[in-house]
């Protein structure tokens, strides 16, 4: 996840922890920024989430020239008082395109504990699965990844969204070729051939049967 966005609140937050011995630990960052690490999860892997955090306050603190000290502290705060807190958040009120996650979809609804344990009951059924060349199990990367969102999602009926950019948090990228190899995908892009392109935008305004007639002749001609 990229945080650059918050930048300014990270180096806000950072230059009064610090004060004027101009040092700062890791956990004393973590418990006066837990609530806003908290917020700002949305889904995926929760470790790369904890280390995009990590990389954030080691590069603020440096470009404010601040000294990462050792911490005194030896609690976990991550562990006691974020992680368990980190709850995949679906709903976005981001615009929708082509390439955004399916994280943006606005229609789904609330799932009970009844529709989390149908989902465990569908993947203890699946007998066959798709295995990708390095072993990893597709089905068990979904399910994996959809057990723990509280909102429905295409995930829930094991449908990848080619486009969908979460596909990083969940798969590598040799693996995300892989999958978009088999999946077709590049004859999806490909454009129509003209001819029947043209064919098919002459459907329009087709009202009878004769019109339609004429028109599907020319296509089964050139097919």
């Amino acid at each position: 996840m990229n945080l650059e966005s918050l930048n300014d609140e990270i180096a806000s937050e950072l230059l009064n922890l610090a004060g004027d011995t101009k040092q700062i630990q890791w956990h004393g960052f973590l418990e006066k920024m837990s609530q806003c690490i908290i917020s700002k999860y949305k889904a995926g892997s929760k470790d790369e989430y904890r280390k995009s955090w990590r990389k954030a306050f080691k590069e603020n603190s440096k470009r404010l020239g601040l000294k990462v000290v050792r911490d005194t502290s030896h609690s976990d705060i991550w562990a006691e008082k974020i992680a368990a807190e980190l709850k995949p958040s679906i709903v976005d009120t981001a615009s929708s395109s082509v390439g955004n996650s399916t994280s943006s979809l606005q229609y789904q609804r609330i799932l009970t504990e009844k529709d989390k344990t149908l989902m465990k009951h569908m993947y203890d059924k699946i007998s066959e699965k798709w295995a990708l060349k390095e072993g990893v199990i597709v089905e068990d990367v979904i399910y994996n990844e959809a057990k723990d969102y509280y909102v429905e999602h295409p995930l829930h009926s094991y449908i990848l969204h080619i486009n969908d950019n979460k596909l990083v948090d969940m798969f590598k990228p040799e693996e995300i070729e892989e999958i978009e190899k088999e999946s077709g995908k590049a004859d999806l892009v490909k454009a129509l051939p003209e001819p029947l392109a043209t064919m098919l935008m002459n459907l329009d305004e087709k009202v009878n049967s004769d019109s339609l007639f004429y028109l599907y002749s020319g296509i089964l001609l050139f097919v």
